[in-house]
């Protein structure tokens, strides 16, 4: 084998595996967990005696006050983080990749670094998505739970 044959056959291997390289960490850099089929759709409920409404998609997540199952105003919206969503950062979250211990899945806030904790339950006989969370906005932590249904 000549020298021209042999550089071009280094060459040609080296491409090759720079080009399998870079597709794998692109398809790992846009991969990412959506929101679980069982927590996805409407689910209502009340927070502070405001009836509450969340909006679970394959990847947004909507949380507003309600009139009679719409929404009062404008809900707050966030977003799944992916590779074309992160120019948004302040409404962006991640989704744990299965249900802990206990049941719960963790929504993890990014710009506050909060997590919404949900959990598929049976309550007084109906199905009921159970919602914890813990408020530290406003300086002492603060315990938020509760029960959200499906209409």
């Amino acid at each position: 084998m000549t020298l021209t044959k042999s550089v071009l056959l280094v060459a040609a291997t080296f491409g090759v595996g720079v080009t399998v390289l870079t597709s794998g960490n692109a398809q790992a850099a846009t991969e990412v967990n959506p929101i679980p089929q069982v927590l996805r759709g409407s689910w209502y409920g009340k927070y502070q005696h405001v009836p509450v409404m969340y909006k679970l998609t394959k990847y947004t997540l909507q949380e507003g006050a309600t009139v009679d199952g719409h929404w009062k105003s404008k809900p707050m919206t966030f977003h799944v983080k992916t590779a074309t969503s992160a120019k948004n950062k302040y409404s962006l979250f991640t989704v744990s990749k299965q249900a802990n211990k206990h049941g719960y899945w963790d929504l993890k806030l990014l710009e506050s670094k909060e997590s919404l904790y949900f959990k598929p339950v049976e309550h007084h006989g109906k199905s009921a998505l159970y919602k914890y969370h813990i408020d530290r906005e406003y300086g002492k932590p603060r315990l938020d739970v509760g029960y959200f249904y499906k209409k």
